[in-house]
């Protein structure tokens, strides 16, 4: 969509010279250009939801990496960004299960990510979401990633 924007402009311009003209369809490009990323941020949004709740929630291994890749997919400084308030409600379940699941997400995603859920893990009411935690801290502190 750039390129277009880009030689739209250039069209415009020489077409159109800095006049009235030029400035309204100049205004329009910029409307088309926020709402193609308005649409484009909502579209990784829910992409993300979809994959932490194949890469978390699945019990069988294949549905598990495919969620895997599909986050590893997502542009990476976006969803190093997103992923926290993504995965939030599937903390909230207090399941073991996805605690371990997101964590192991963490581990191929980003290494503050995971040290800052596993240290959270560590002071869960749950003893095995508090195990899970310490399991990747001990990991870490022995040369892990």
């Amino acid at each position: 969509m750039l390129p277009l924007l880009v030689g739209g402009f250039a069209s415009a311009l020489q077409r159109y010279g800095s006049g009235a003209r030029a400035r309204e369809f100049c205004r329009w490009a910029a409307t088309a250009w926020r709402n193609a990323m308005q649409n484009a941020e909502a579209d990784l949004t829910a992409a993300l939801g979809e994959y932490l709740e194949l890469a978390c929630q699945a019990q069988n291994t294949a549905n598990i990496e495919r969620g895997r890749r599909g986050i590893l997919s997502l542009p990476r400084a976006w969803t190093v960004a997103h992923i926290e308030a993504a995965a939030e409600p599937l903390l909230q379940t207090n399941d073991e299960w996805e605690w371990r699941r997101l964590l192991e997400v963490y581990e191929r995603l980003d290494e503050a990510l995971l040290r800052k859920l596993a240290v959270r893990a560590t002071s869960h009411q749950d003893p095995d979401i508090r195990e899970a935690g310490q399991d990747i801290l001990d990991w870490l502190a022995g040369g892990g990633l």
